[in-house]
């Protein structure tokens, strides 16, 4: 699929529980340089997933993750291509050249689900 203008192999992991959608997404950018631009384009189709309004934002904290600028961790408030209203929680991060997304949408993405998902993401060292 296209990444920030480049055509990747992205691998993607989702189950479904509890009426929401936990998801863990992730390309190997083979450049440094295209790492930063998959992170915000991975932001980028989030948001328009859901047609969605940034409710909050703030820098990503993955134990073990590279830094970069564009890793981020957002809130939204959107809907779904058939007009059901949901809230989104997405991290986006990256290790070493492997850029990752993971999300969480449903009626009620709240905090309290996302915050167990999103901590117990691990990265091998």
């Amino acid at each position: 699929m296209p990444l920030a203008g480049s055509a990747v192999e992205l691998h993607l992991l989702a189950c479904h529980a509890d009426a929401h959608t936990f998801a863990v997404a992730s390309a190997d950018m083979a450049d440094p340089a295209r790492v930063g631009p998959a992170l915000l384009a991975l932001g980028d189709a989030a948001r328009v997933n859901v047609q969605g309004v940034v409710e909050a934002e703030r820098a990503a904290t993955v134990p073990g993750m590279t830094p970069q600028s564009a890793a981020r961790q957002w809130v939204l408030r959107g809907k779904l291509p058939d007009g059901t209203q949901v809230r989104e929680q997405v991290l986006v991060f990256a290790h070493g050249l492997r850029v990752f997304q993971a999300s969480l949408v449903g009626p009620a993405a709240d905090e309290a689900r996302a915050k167990p998902f999103f901590d117990s993401i691990e990265l091998a060292r």
